[in-house]
């Protein structure tokens, strides 16, 4: 659902990240989407947009490696291969779908980068389609648990009213219980 762009520099000898550009947009494109359903045209258009976008601004500051990293909604879509070609070639990247684990490993692998060793910690990473969770220190991922319940999915199953009536709110939590 939301697609981030961070251009960092590594600064030796420290091996420090320094972020020079930290983006986000939000095409929504598992919105709507269930396993094994594609996404749409029109989700896909945006997508590609916001990819481009970020490809020259990538350009601009000199990047010497663009990795992409697809989660949740291309691990339901029927069609991610599909889509993984259609930005290759209308943008020449390389899209790589990662697993429930390895979003989870590389989100905490985030947060912790700059933490002590000797600390644990937990990391909540809250998406539109899945939560993952996971508990260690910097060096060493104790537990990983990752669960098909995000903020958009939930929303779009039990929400429909603003604010959401007594009743939706019961419904959501017994889900997530």
């Amino acid at each position: 659902n939301t697609v981030i762009l961070l251009i960092a520099k590594v600064v030796s000898p420290l091996s420090e990240i320094k972020v020079i550009i930290d983006e986000q947009k939000i095409p929504r494109i598992g919105q709507g989407l269930k396993p094994g359903l594609p996404i749409n045209k029109n989700k896909q258009a945006l997508l590609i947009e916001v990819l481009k976008h970020f490809k020259e601004l990538a350009a601009r500051y000199g990047t010497e490696l663009i990795l992409i990293n697809a989660t949740n909604a291309f691990r339901l879509a029927s069609n991610q291969i599909e889509l993984k070609n259609k930005i290759k070639k209308v943008l020449n990247l390389d899209v790589k779908v990662i697993s429930e684990l390895e979003e989870a490993r590389l989100t905490f692998l985030g947060c912790t980068f700059n933490c002590s060793d000797k600390k644990n910690f937990i990391v909540i990473d809250i998406g539109g389609g899945s939560t993952e969770l996971t508990i260690g220190s910097k060096n060493n991922i104790k537990k990983i648990l990752s669960l098909n319940i995000g903020a958009v999915n939930l929303s779009e199953e039990f929400f429909h009213n603003d604010p959401p009536l007594t009743f939706e709110l019961q419904k959501c939590t017994t889900k997530i219980n």
